[in-house]
C-alpha cells in the first residue's frame, strides 16, 4: 500500500511540508535556547501547525492504493426456450466443475439479461433457474444483451468494494464462459466483441461433447390435457412419443400429476413412428396444478425430454371442523377428506381468529366443542354466518351441548334441539383402574418407585367397594403384580401385593402397555382407565404405541401418562395421553405422585344428560326430510340427552327404553341451514359407527345437506380458453357453454413477469368473447375470469405461450461455427480447461480517498489548540491573583 496526492503535485507537497517541518524545528531550538521563547508559549503555534498541515495535505487530495490480485469468472447463461432442458442441465454441470474454485458473476439472459454478483456455482439448476425467468422473455435470445450486462456493470461493485473505493488499472483478462447454442432472435452480438474485447472479457462457450444428427430425435411429441376437470372427476390425458430416427426405440414415460403419478410404462417406437398413449388425470387435484410428461430413453446418447401443461380442478367445498380436542378429529377428518372437500381441521381455541374468516367456508362444524372454548364474538358470527346462506353442524360429546354449557345461549337458540343443563344422578358408574409402573433400574433413584408405591396404595384405599383394580409392573418384561379384581374384599391383599415391586433392568413399555389393555377389555366396568408412570425412554416409540393407545381409546379406555423426572423429552408421552383421551403430568418431585394419581382416577358422578354403556339402536324420528340417504345404522354407545325444537325437522333418534331422543334434528335459520347431531366421532359412543363402511357416505350426506338454496344458485360456468400469438400481442378467445345473458366479461390476468394485468373482453357474439395483452412474452399466463355477477364462477386456468411462437426454434442444435467466431475474437477458446480459465488472476488497483480522514484530524487538533489556550490562560490568571 502507499498514499498518492492527486490534487496537487507531489513535489510541490514535499517542498510545502519540508518547509513547515523546519519552521517547527527552528522554532523548538530558540525555544531551547531562550531567545524569547518558552515551550509553554510555543505549543499553541505548534498545534496551529499542525492543523494547517493537515488542512493541506486534505487539500493536496491524499489517496491510499491498494493492490490486489483476484481470480474472477462471468457465466452467462441463455434461458431462452430454444435451449434444450436435458442439454443445458449437463452443460451446467460442466460449467460447475469449472468454476468450482472462483467467485463468479452470473448473467442469466433471453430476451432480456439481468445480473447477479459473487455466486457459488455448486448447485445450479437450469430448470429452476428458467422457471425464476419469466421477466426475461424466454421466447427470445438476445446474446447482444448479455454481453451489454457484461460491459455495463459496475467493476467496483462486481468486485464489491467500498463506496469510497474504486477500481482501475485492470490487468490480465476477465474470462467469460458462455453457455448458449448461439441461435438469436434479435440483437446483433458480433458488434460488441471489440468492446469485450477492449474490456479485458474473453468468451470461452461451452458446447455439446456429441451432437444428434441434424432432424433426428426420439422424444415427447405432445401431451393434451382439458383446460378445466370438474370437481371430483377426472378427465382424459394424452401424450405422444415420436421417433424419427433409422431404428427402433424404447425408454421409460413417466406422467404426473402435480406430485401423484398417473401413467408410468416402458414404450417402444417404430423407426420413424409416433405412439400416442392416454391415461387419467388425478380427481383429488383442485386448484391449478401441473401435469409433466416425463421421457427417458433406453440409449443414453439420446437426451431426456419433458413437456408439461396445466389442468385446473373446479374448486371443491371449503368446510371448518373446530374439534374440542385433537382425539375428536382422526375419524370425522378423514371422512371429509375423502369426499370432494377442502378440510381445515383445527383445536378450539379462545382466541381463534377465524371465526372472523367464515365467509371462506360453505360448511362449520363444531365437534365436540365447549361454549367456553369459543371466542366472545363467535356466536354472533355463526348467527350471521348462518343467516347469509352458510351450513352449520354441531356433533356431540362429552363437553357439546348442556354438558358444554350451551343452555340459554345464542348458540344454543341457533340450533334445532334444546340443550337440557346437567343434573347429577345419584347412581354412579363403578370404574376398572389399571395401574402400568416402570420398575426398571433407574425408578430407584430418588426412591422414586417406593413414592409410585405409595401412589398405588392411595388409588386403592380411594375407590368404591364396586371398583376394579389391577398393576402391572414392567421392565424389559411385563410384571402382573396384582391381577385386576373388584375392590370390595380385597384392599388389603392389593396393598400387600404392591409393596412387593422392586427395581431391575432396562425399560420396555409396549408388552406391559398391550396386557394392560387386555385386562381391561375384559372387565365389566362403566368407565376403564389406564396410568402409565415411566421415568425412562421408551424403547421402539413411534407409531405402534399411538396405535395400540388409539384402538384402547375406541373399546372406551382411557389413557393417563406421567413422566418423573425431567432427563427425556416428554413430547412422545404427552401425544400418548393425547391419544388416550387422559391427561399427561410431568413430575419432577416424587413425593407428587400420591396426589397426581388420586385426582386422575378421581371419577365425577354421572349425568342425566350423558347416556353411555349401553347399546342404543337408532331409529327414524317424525321429520319428513332427511339428510342422508341411508336407511339402516349401526348402535350407538352413548349421546347427550336434548329437546327437540317444535318447529325443527326431526330426522334420526336413538330408542333409550321406551323413550327416543334426537340423534339428528335440522332447520333452516335465515338463508343457512343448522344441523344438530348428539353422538359423538371420536370413538367412546361410537366405536361401531367409525369402522362402519358408510360412515364417509353418512357425513358426506350431512355436511352436503347444509348447502341452502341460496348457495346453489351460483354453480360454476363452463367454458373454454384458446390462445395465439400475432405480432408480439397474445391473443385470447372465450366460448361460454352456459347462458350468461349479456353479461360483460373480465379477467386478472398474472403475465410470466409475475405482474398482474386487467383484461377487458369484447362479446363477439353470444357466448364468444375475444381480447388481446400487448406486448406478450413467452411463459405461463393465469387467467381468472369474472361476469358482472355473484351467481356465475369461472375456474382459474393457466397456460404456457411457447417461445416458438415469437420466433424461437427448438431443434436446431448448437451454431457451433458462431460460438467458435465469438471464443476467437475476443482471445478464448470453445470448451476451456480449467486451467485455462483459473490461470486469469485479474491484478488491479483499489484507490481509497483520506480526505475526510485528514480534515478530522485538522479539526482535532484545532480543539486541541483552543483548549490548551483556554486552559492556559485560566492558569495564568490564578497564578497572578495568588501574587496579589
Amino acid at each position: 500500500m502507499q498514499v498518492e496526492f492527486s490534487a496537487l503535485d507531489p513535489w510541490f507537497v514535499s517542498i510545502v511540508l519540508f518547509a513547515l517541518v523546519a519552521v517547527g524545528l527552528l522554532l523548538l531550538f530558540l525555544a531551547q535556547r531562550g531567545k524569547g521563547f518558552s515551550l509553554r508559549s510555543l505549543w499553541p503555534l505548534v498545534l496551529r501547525t499542525i492543523s494547517i498541515t493537515l488542512l493541506l495535505l486534505a487539500l493536496a487530495g491524499p489517496v491510499l492504493v491498494d493492490e490486489r490480485r483476484e481470480s474472477r469468472i462471468v457465466a452467462a447463461i441463455d434461458l431462452s426456450e430454444s435451449m434444450d432442458d436435458t442439454t443445458a442441465s449437463k452443460l451446467l454441470e460442466r460449467a460447475a466443475g469449472l468454476l468450482a474454485s472462483a467467485k463468479v458473476d452470473r448473467v442469466e439472459f433471453a430476451g432480456m439479461a439481468t445480473h447477479q454478483a459473487g455466486l457459488n456455482a455448486e448447485r445450479w439448476d437450469f430448470r429452476s433457474m428458467r422457471k425464476e425467468a419469466g421477466a426475461l422473455n424466454v421466447g427470445e435470445t438476445d446474446i447482444e444483451s448479455a454481453f451489454k450486462n457484461i460491459l455495463g456493470v459496475d467493476i467496483g461493485a462486481a468486485w464489491q468494494v467500498g463506496s469510497d473505493e474504486r477500481v482501475e488499472g485492470l490487468e490480465n483478462f476477465v474470462p467469460v464462459l458462455l453457455i448458449s447454442d448461439g441461435h438469436e432472435t434479435k440483437g446483433d452480438a458480433r458488434g460488441l466483441l471489440p468492446s469485450l474485447r477492449q474490456g479485458q472479457y474473453r468468451l470461452f462457450p461451452i458446447t455439446p461433447q456429441e451432437m444428434e444428427s441434424a432432424g433426428e430425435a426420439f422424444s415427447l411429441s405432445s401431451l393434451h390435457a382439458p383446460l378445466v376437470a370438474p370437481a371430483q372427476k377426472s378427465v382424459e390425458v394424452s401424450v405422444a412419443v415420436r421417433n424419427t430416427t433409422g431404428a427402433e426405440q424404447g425408454g421409460i414415460l413417466r406422467v404426473q400429476h402435480d406430485k401423484n403419478t398417473i401413467l408410468e410404462r416402458r414404450v417402444k417406437v417404430k423407426a420413424q413412428s409416433e405412439v400416442l398413449l392416454s391415461t387419467q388425470s388425478d380427481p383429488s387435484q383442485d386448484g391449478i396444478k401441473q401435469i409433466v410428461a416425463t421421457f427417458i430413453p433406453d440409449d443414453e446418447n439420446v437426451a431426456k425430454s419433458e413437456r408439461r401443461v396445466f389442468l385446473s380442478g373446479e374448486p371443491r367445498e371449503r368446510v371448518l371442523v373446530m374439534n374440542g380436542e385433537s382425539v375428536d378429529s382422526r375419524f370425522l377428518d378423514e371422512a371429509l377428506k375423502g369426499n370432494a372437500y377442502q378440510v381445515e381441521s383445527v383445536v378450539a381455541k379462545k382466541s381463534t381468529t377465524l371465526f372472523g374468516e367464515l365467509e371462506k367456508f360453505s360448511t362449520v362444524i363444531l365437534n365436540n366443542v365447549a361454549l367456553r372454548q369459543l371466542p366472545d364474538a363467535a356466536q354472533a358470527q355463526l348467527r350471521r354466518f348462518v343467516e347469509s346462506g352458510g351450513g352449520l353442524v354441531v356433533s356431540g360429546g362429552a363437553q357439546s351441548f348442556g354438558l358444554g354449557g350451551y343452555q340459554n345461549s345464542a348458540l344454543d337458540d341457533l340450533l334445532p334441539v334444546r340443550s337440557i343443563p346437567p343434573r347429577a344422578e345419584e347412581k354412579r358408574l363403578n370404574v376398572a383402574v389399571q395401574l402400568v409402573i416402570d420398575k426398571s433400574q433407574s425408578m430407584s433413584k430418588e426412591q422414586r418407585l417406593e413414592f409410585a408405591k405409595e401412589a398405588a396404595r392411595g388409588v386403592v384405599q380411594s375407590l368404591k367397594d364396586e371398583d376394579y383394580i389391577g398393576v402391572i409392573g414392567f421392565d424389559l418384561t411385563p410384571f402382573e403384580v396384582l391381577k385386576t379384581t373388584i375392590v370390595g374384599g380385597n384392599r388389603e391383599y392389593a396393598i400387600e401385593r404392591i409393596g412387593r415391586m422392586y427395581p431391575k433392568d432396562q425399560t420396555w413399555l409396549l408388552p406391559a402397555l398391550r396386557e394392560a389393555r387386555r385386562r381391561l377389555e375384559a372387565t365389566p366396568a362403566g368407565r376403564k382407565h389406564m396410568i402409565i408412570v415411566t421415568d425412562g425412554q421408551l424403547r421402539d416409540a413411534g407409531p405402534v404405541y399411538l396405535e395400540d393407545v388409539r384402538q384402547a381409546r375406541l373399546l372406551g379406555i382411557t389413557v393417563s401418562t406421567v413422566l418423573i423426572g425431567g432427563e427425556f423429552d416428554f413430547g412422545f408421552l404427552r401425544s400418548l395421553s393425547e391419544a388416550g383421551g387422559g391427561r399427561f403430568y410431568a413430575v419432577n418431585d416424587p413425593s407428587q405422585l400420591p396426589r397426581i394419581f388420586i385426582q386422575d382416577v378421581t371419577v365425577r358422578s354421572g349425568e342425566k344428560t350423558l347416556r353411555e354403556n349401553e347399546k342404543f339402536p337408532v331409529r327414524f324420528g317424525s321429520g319428513d326430510v332427511r339428510s342422508t340417504t341411508i336407511r339402516s345404522f349401526p348402535f350407538l354407545k352413548g349421546f347427550v340427552e336434548t329437546r327437540i325444537k317444535p318447529e325443527a325437522n326431526y330426522e334420526l333418534a336413538v330408542a333409550s327404553g321406551v323413550d327416543l331422543q334426537p340423534l339428528l334434528a335440522s332447520w333452516m335459520r335465515g338463508k343457512g341451514k343448522v344441523i344438530a347431531y348428539t353422538s359423538d366421532n371420536n370413538g367412546r359412543w361410537s366405536s361401531e359407527w367409525v369402522g362402519w363402511r358408510q360412515y364417509r357416505q353418512f357425513w358426506s350426506n350431512v355436511v352436503d345437506a347444509t348447502r341452502s338454496d341460496a348457495a346453489d344458485e351460483s354453480k360454476n360456468i363452463r367454458f373454454d380458453l384458446r390462445h395465439f400469438v400475432s405480432g408480439n400481442s397474445l391473443e385470447m378467445e372465450v366460448a361460454v357453454f352456459d347462458d350468461i345473458g349479456a353479461l360483460p366479461l373480465q379477467a386478472e390476468v398474472v403475465l410470466p413477469s409475475g405482474d398482474k394485468a386487467e383484461v377487458k373482453f369484447q362479446r363477439v357474439s353470444k357466448g364468444r368473447y375475444s381480447a388481446s395483452i400487448p406486448r406478450a412474452t413467452a411463459g405461463t399466463f393465469r387467467v381468472a375470469l369474472a361476469a358482472e355477477s355473484s351467481k356465475f364462477r369461472f375456474t382459474p386456468v393457466a397456460f404456457d405461450v411457447s417461445g416458438e411462437s415469437f420466433g424461437e426454434q427448438k431443434g436446431l442444435g448448437f451454431n457451433i461455427p458462431f460460438l467458435e467466431e465469438l471464443s476467437r475474437a475476443t482471445g478464448g477458446v470453445t470448451n476451456p480447461k480449467v486451467e485455462q480459465l483459473l490461470n486469469a488472476v485479474q491484478r488491479y488497483k483499489v484507490r481509497s480517498d483520506l480526505r475526510h480522514y485528514f480534515l478530522l484530524a485538522a479539526l482535532l487538533v484545532l480543539l486541541l489548540e483552543v483548549l490548551h489556550r483556554e486552559l492556559g490562560l485560566r492558569v495564568w490568571r490564578r497564578g497572578m491573583r495568588a501574587r496579589a
